[in-house]
């Protein structure tokens, strides 16, 4: 069964008769070493970076600009912002209670979120979901409450 696998793997006659009779231990290089030899098995093999067509390239080039101008538009306007200056609800506790208890499915983090701006409440439950996701955590439960 091995043998079938290395030939629909394209190893030759003298390759699969060494890895079915040789121990082969890739730990046995140190990082360095393994990086190297892959990239010389590369270079010997004609394999190279790849760059792709002119129009993928300048579409990245236009979103790098994008990001580059944005990040200097953001830094600009973040100077001029004082959080600290922002009013605090008195009763801020009591509304992050009322935003938990009508969706149980928030962080408190989020329900604070929701108090400071109602119509954040769809964005938040969408970041949720993506947070989720990227943490391993597949599982739909049921839809939450709207």
């Amino acid at each position: 069964m091995l043998r079938e696998q290395l030939r629909n793997n394209d190893a030759t006659d003298e390759e699969i008769a060494l890895l079915l009779t040789e121990r082969v231990e890739i730990n046995a290089m140190g990082s360095a070493e393994l990086v190297q030899f892959n990239e010389d098995k590369l270079e010997q093999n004609g394999i190279c970076k790849v760059i792709p067509n002119r129009k993928l390239l300048e579409e990245a080039y236009r979103e790098f600009d994008r990001g580059i101008q944005l990040k200097k538009v953001f830094e600009a306007a973040e100077k001029s912002l004082n959080a600290s200056a922002a009013e605090v609800p008195k009763d801020l506790e009591d509304k992050v209670r009322e935003v938990l208890d009508d969706h149980d499915d928030l962080r408190w983090d989020q329900a604070v979120q929701v108090v400071r701006d109602p119509t954040l409440l769809d964005y938040v439950r969408k970041q949720q979901k993506e947070e989720k996701a990227k943490a391993g955590n597949f599982v739909e439960s049921e839809e939450a409450p709207a």
